[in-house]
């Protein structure tokens, strides 16, 4: 993120951000966090019909105001 924007991004977590949310959502957030998020780049390009972007190219794209990745279109 630093690198796209060009400023220094700080991580920062806030322990009541969950506020009140049942055990089992909790639960699941803790395991996120310790064991992360993994996933099939097959199913992914499956369920999106094509090539998933980077994390860089959408933080690229949310830089220049292009969330959706159309480019630019005046």
């Amino acid at each position: 993120m630093s690198n796209v924007l060009g400023r220094k991004i700080e991580e920062r977590r806030d322990a009541g951000v969950l506020g009140d949310v049942p055990q089992g959502l909790r639960a699941m957030f803790d395991h996120y966090d310790h064991h992360g998020l993994l996933g099939n780049p097959l199913t992914l390009r499956a369920i999106l019909g094509r090539e998933p972007r980077s994390l860089r190219a959408y933080l690229e794209e949310l830089a220049r105001g292009d969330p959706a990745g159309f480019g630019e279109q005046g």
